[in-house]
């Protein structure tokens, strides 16, 4: 456990290196707790650049990403509203170094905070280590689980999550097939992943809010980008209905 005037140093670091693209190599192993109260205070020093925060991520959402990074519960990190798009990145965007693509189902919340709104889509991470792994759970935590951003590409029917083995992820980069995955594979499903989500945040101060962004969880392998790639994702077996609906 490292005091508080030690989170907060490291809090600005990430900040700096989590806008700037650049990688902190002297970063200390950490506890969850510890990581936790870092991606607090990351948040609060990321928000005047990147928008509020508008939801959260998963991450190690299956048996074997948890047994690889010692943990027994998945990890989360916070999505901000400038780091969300819709159909597509834009050529800055895909020009950063660094980045790594990975399929998932993400959700937006209603006043019930249910889904309303669900897509096949894409989280783009982009971590601010050399080797996040080797410094193990707590550091990856505190660097906001490596998130960078959000890219909604299909609309699914809401219907469509309770049957998450239907619903089948392609990953390509520059139009080439990377890796296939299916959202059962995530927590049993996106609503199994949104009911853990609740579980984990339930003391957290701000906790789900309506409208916000849920990135449920890696279908497949993530995909580390050469700059100037451009991932996509389609769907497999769930097809595209005529109003853009999955079916």
């Amino acid at each position: 456990m490292i005091d508080a005037a030690s989170a907060k140093r490291l809090a600005e670091r990430l900040a700096a290196a989590r806008l700037s693209g650049t990688r902190i190599s002297d970063m200390p192993p950490l506890d969850l707790a510890t990581g936790w109260r870092i991606q607090a205070e990351l948040a609060r020093l990321l928000e005047p650049s990147l928008g509020l925060q508008c939801g959260w991520k998963l991450g190690a959402t299956n048996a074997g990403a948890m047994a690889f990074l010692g943990v027994d519960q998945p990890i989360v990190g916070r999505l901000f509203a400038d780091r969300v798009w819709h159909d597509s990145i834009s050529p800055e965007i895909a020009a950063s170094a660094g980045l790594e693509a990975e399929p998932e189902v993400i959700l937006r919340l209603g006043a019930d905070l249910r889904p309303t709104s669900a897509w096949l889509g894409i989280e783009l991470n982009r971590p601010s280590f050399d080797d996040p792994f080797a410094l193990g759970a707590g550091a990856i935590v505190a660097d906001n689980a490596a998130s960078y951003g959000l890219l909604c590409q299909h609309e699914l029917a809401t219907g469509a999550l309770d049957r998450p083995e239907a619903i089948e992820a392609i990953l390509l980069v520059d139009g080439q097939e990377q890796c296939r995955g299916s959202a059962s594979a995530v927590l049993d499903g996106p609503l199994s992943a949104l009911e853990a989500l609740r579980t984990l945040l339930a003391d957290d101060p701000r906790g789900l809010q309506p409208g916000d962004f849920v990135a449920t969880g890696a279908m497949c392998r993530s995909e580390v980008l050469a700059p100037g790639a451009v991932p996509t994702v389609e769907l497999g077996r769930a097809r595209v209905g005529s109003e853009g609906k999955g079916v």
